[in-house]
């Protein structure tokens, strides 16, 4: 019956019998917390520029949408171990690990310029001498803390040599 449609419009309501409105809280409180999720699309990367641009478009997105924090995916910058020696994959990640200082610092900077809280997925990380696959906090507030993986799955260590960490 709807003339301006030409009867192909439909108005649509739904009661959602399970809304709840928000409590105030006496201390204020944000009781809720935002999340945006990443789906990363492997593809290939020629430089880390590259990878971090596209790590900023995500960034960018889920800051305009006043999301508290966004989480990117295990290993997102993977693609970029085409640029290694594909004889020798434990070396490749290895090299890999070289640049997981570069992309956490540029992540932590986003952070800040986009107040959001970042969590990075995982990079692999060397210390002293040994591999991990660690994943760091960024907080908009210019701190990080890193997370080192605990249950290492039996690929990520016969093939790069990863390891997982004991806390």
């Amino acid at each position: 019956e709807d003339r301006a449609s030409k009867s192909y419009a439909v108005f649509l309501v739904w009661d959602n019998i399970f809304y709840q409105t928000r409590k105030k809280h006496v201390w204020g409180r944000k009781s809720n917390v935002r999340l945006g999720v990443a789906q990363w699309q492997m593809r290939q990367f020629k430089s880390i520029e590259e990878l971090l641009h596209q790590v900023e478009f995500f960034v960018d997105t889920v800051s305009g949408y006043k999301a508290d924090l966004i989480l990117f995916p295990e290993l997102f910058n993977a693609p970029l171990l085409s640029r290694y020696n594909q004889e020798d994959p434990p070396l490749a990640m290895r090299h890999l690990s070289e640049v997981t200082e570069t992309i956490r610092d540029e992540m932590l900077k986003m952070a800040m310029t986009y107040n959001i809280n970042i969590v990075t997925g995982s990079l692999p990380q060397c210390v002293e001498q040994k591999l991990y696959n660690v994943s760091f906090l960024c907080r908009r507030d210019g701190t990080w803390d890193a997370q080192y993986k605990l249950h290492i799955t039996p690929d990520e260590s016969e093939c790069w040599g990863l390891r997982g960490g004991e806390e």
